[in-house]
């Protein structure tokens, strides 16, 4: 059986190191909505404090080395913007109300560490932010907008937050109950082997004592490991819990982050200035998470130590139970035995108690026969007949005597046969004590029949003549005997035969209840067998979601590398836009010149008009009144050509100024969108990812191609145009604008590319969900699996009961039997003292 121990520490470091990366970039957000709200509100140090930004970034680029604490960094950073908007404080609020499980004490130092970085970097930030404040005032609007659209989404992921919070909870609660009812399991298991072993027989006593001193030890073992895995088991599900939560609220941050990323780009160099101060604390949380994991590869070791301490017990407790088989089996095998010799007893005694009759009668015959030997001498020779058969008769008792002694032989061969098999029957050696004396007494007994039956040949052969009168009479009262002796019998073989009977009837019970039994057990085994299977399948599911997690937080951080050059894209495409706005301010300088020349061409208009109508005045002038026409015509066209330069500047500038608002939104479209689904984007294969940075490549290229050829084109129309600078800086400005519209159709092919990409996720994600329902229905199936074993358990319960009245009813037969054999001794002792009396009275007699 594979521990599933190994996986959890993966699973921890990994997961842990994503969620603190995502609480960085939460605090981030914070901050900028910070810094975008005193920029509505026209507070002073409208901008994000530097040290924090870059701190930021810093710990972007170090997530996979640093396992900090996500909590205690937006704790922070919240405490360090306090004079934030409303906005921004209900946000801080519902994201601290969902993290309150964190360590206090790790918080209360990151705290104080961050707490020193800020005061020390307040005063230049300040100073910035105000300069950088004059210089954005006409972003005001713009800013505006992109914050309800922020509240909206905002709203929106915390609906999805809830959603998954409570799904969180759901497998917690899963998880638990399966924890407490494994712990039912090994209870129900420890209660089934404590009464198994209290219907041991009285034979091994001892050995269930040993046996069930040995059990409560192992079940305290057990119940403290179950206690201990149990707790293991809460930590990660807390653990897990708190991943999840950090992880959905990322998704809202991350767009902040992505759209505010821009604003923030001039920041970088003073964060270097201040990274050696954060260097510190940065190893300090590194010794702090070497410290954690190697806590909890202690805990692992000692789960994996606990675990195959488990196995051991086990097979323990199996050789245990085979143990106890084979004790019962013998048990059973010497109480057939001991009952077979009881019968056989029983026989013996009703032997014994017939002939010790037929000797007393016979006693009395004689006493008779010795009376009336006066009277019955005309009878003799039929009284010597009689004598003869009497001698015939006794040798037959002998002879019933003799197989009576054998057979009591025989019986105690087998009486040793059972002590060697039952060594700690004590009650069985003391029987056969008893038994042997018995047989020594009926020896004796024999012996004294035998000389007495030689005294009564002696005194029949002396009193011969007295026998043959009497030899009639004793002819009937003989029949009158056989006949008594025959009815006085029959009742006690019937109730012997009746006896012998109800205990057959016992042990066929006995025997298909135990078949029933022991076909049950193997059913509770076989199913008890395949819920472990199922377990172990279930484990093995559980190990491969391990791994595709891993390979999803692998394929997270390639996505994030791709995002950091996004963001870098779309900083640079943000620059151009600037440069762009010095060319149309540039423009409008061109455009102001150009008015200045149409006013000066109006006012020589006028002088030429007015020399027009002189020389109309003057006849005398036609000659230069022809020139001077010509030159007004000149002046007409010029003066056509600047007004269509005019209104051509016009159109320009308005295309510059929709085109300056435009391209800055596609690459903030593009990180919105990617920082939306940069969870769900985990299970991308590689070749789609270098498909894509492929595509990106060959877009990068047709930019570079597109920026030569219109750098040549500018040098073209320098060297054309000559010294007319406002044509020269309209072509410029045109070359620009198509370079700007080929990144933009750029990015917009990146934008497809990562929708594609967000559609396969999402299939990925509806495949993942199908298992999860799957794994679920397993749950539900194992969980009937349980109930029916815990029904066969109380059946078992119930049959356990029925063995220990069977028992109680055997225990009573051999109360009985031990009765019966009082009885026996009781008569065994009566025939001694009438043996002992016959004799007193013949001595008397003989004298």
């Amino acid at each position: 059986m594979a521990s599933p121990w190994g996986g959890w520490g993966t699973k921890l470091n990994v997961t842990s190191i994503v969620s603190q990366g995502l609480e960085q970039v939460r605090s981030l957000r914070e901050d900028v909505e910070k810094s975008f709200d005193q920029v509505v509100t026209g507070a002073p140090g409208a901008r994000v404090p530097l040290p924090q930004v870059e701190a930021e970034k810093a710990t972007e680029e170090t997530l996979t080395e640093d396992n900090v604490n996500p909590n205690e960094v937006l704790e922070v950073k919240t405490e360090s913007g306090a004079p934030a908007a409303a906005a921004s404080a209900a946000v801080a609020e519902d994201s601290e109300a969902t993290e309150d499980l964190a360590l206090d004490e790790d918080k209360q130092q990151d705290e104080a560490s961050a707490e020193t970085e800020q005061d020390e970097a307040s005063e230049p930030v300040q100073e910035l932010a105000e300069e950088e404040k004059q210089a954005e005032g006409g972003d005001t609007d713009a800013l505006e907008d992109q914050r309800e659209a922020q509240e909206q989404e905002q709203e929106e992921v915390e609906e999805t937050e809830a959603q998954e919070e409570t799904e969180a909870e759901a497998d917690v609660e899963v998880e638990a109950s399966e924890q407490a009812e494994r712990v039912e399991v090994l209870g129900e298991r420890d209660v089934e082997e404590e009464q198994e072993g209290a219907a041991a027989g009285d034979d091994v006593s001892e050995d269930i004592a040993t046996l069930r001193m040995q059990l409560e030890m192992r079940e305290s073992q057990l119940l403290a490991t179950s206690t201990t895995i149990r707790e293991l088991h809460d930590e990660l599900d807390k653990t897990c819990h708190r991943e999840v939560a950090a992880v959905e609220r990322a998704q809202f941050l991350t767009e902040q982050l992505e759209n505010m990323r821009g604003e923030v780009a001039k920041l970088t160099q003073l964060h270097r200035d201040t990274s050696t101060s954060q260097s510190a604390d940065v190893q300090a949380l590194q010794k702090a998470l070497a410290e954690k994991e190697e806590r909890l590869s202690a805990l692992l070791d000692e789960g994996q130590a606990l675990s195959v301490k488990q196995a051991q017990l086990e097979q323990r407790l199996r050789s245990l139970r085979k143990e106890k088989d084979e004790l019962e089996e013998r048990a059973l095998k010497s109480q057939s035995q001991f009952e077979a010799s009881a019968a056989q007893v029983k026989d013996l005694t009703s032997k014994l108690t017939a002939s010790e009759e037929e000797n007393a009668r016979l006693t009395l015959e004689n006493r008779q026969l010795t009376s009336s030997a006066d009277t019955t001498s005309a009878s003799v020779e039929k009284a010597e007949q009689g004598a003869r058969e009497a001698a015939q008769q006794l040798e037959k008792l002998q002879a019933q005597m003799k197989e009576l002694t054998l057979d009591v032989s025989s019986k105690s061969e087998e009486l040793e046969r059972l002590k060697t098999a039952t060594q700690s029957n004590e009650a069985l050696n003391l029987e056969k004590a008893e038994l042997q004396q018995t047989l020594q007494f009926l020896q004796d007994t024999v012996r004294d029949l035998e000389q007495e039956a030689a005294r009564r040949e002696e005194m029949a052969r002396a009193e011969i003549a007295d026998l043959k009168r009497k030899w009639l009479e004793a002819v009937g009262r003989v029949d009158m005997l056989g006949q008594s002796v025959s009815e006085a019998t029959q009742p006690l073989l019937r109730q012997i035969h009746a006896l012998q009977e109800e205990q057959r009837a016992r042990q066929e019970s006995w025997k298909a209840t135990e078949g029933t039994l022991l076909a049950r057990i193997d059913e509770a085994t076989e199913e008890r067998r395949a819920v472990e299977q199922e377990k172990l399948d279930m484990e093995q599911q559980l190990h491969e979601r391990q791994r595709e997690m891993e390979d999803c937080e692998v394929e997270l951080t390639r996505k994030q590398a791709e995002l950091a050059r996004a963001q870098d894209a779309a900083e640079n495409a943000k620059a151009d836009a600037r440069e762009l706005r010095g060319q149309a301010d540039a423009l409008q300088v061109d455009l102001d010149q150009a008015k200045h020349q149409r006013d000066a061409e109006a006012e020589a208009k006028q002088q030429l008009q007015a020399r027009l109508d002189s020389a109309e005045k003057s006849p005398k002038k036609i000659e230069a009144s022809a020139t001077a026409t010509a030159e007004l015509g000149q002046a007409r066209e010029r003066e056509a050509q600047l007004r269509q330069d005019l209104e051509w500047h016009r159109q320009e500038l308005q295309r510059l100024k929709s085109s300056t608002s435009q391209p800055a939104q596609p690459p903030l479209s593009a990180g919105s969108t990617s920082s939306q689904h940069h969870y769900v984007r985990r299970n991308i294969d590689g070749e789609q990812y270098n498909g894509v940075e492929g595509v990106n490549g060959g877009l990068s290229s047709e930019a570079s191609i597109l920026k030569t050829t219109l750098e040549t084109a500018m040098g073209d129309s320098l060297s054309s145009t000559g010294g007319n600078t406002s044509v020269l800086g309209l072509s410029q400005l045109q070359q620009r604008l198509r370079l700007r519209e080929g990144e933009n159709r750029m990015l917009k092919q990146q934008l497809e590319a990562l929708e594609a990409r967000q559609k396969q996720t999402t299939d990925e994600i509806v495949r993942l969900s199908t298992r999860n329902a799957l794994l679920e229905s397993g749950e539900a199936q194992r969980g009937q699996a349980q109930l029916e074993l815990a029904k066969l358990q109380k059946h078992q319960v119930v049959l356990l009961e029925l063995f220990g009245e069977k028992e109680e009813q055997v225990e009573e037969l051999q109360a009985e039997v031990s009765e019966l054999k009082d009885f026996y001794r009781q008569q065994l002792d009566t025939l001694a003292s009438h043996n002992e009396q016959q004799q007193k009275q013949r001595e008397q007699q003989h004298q």
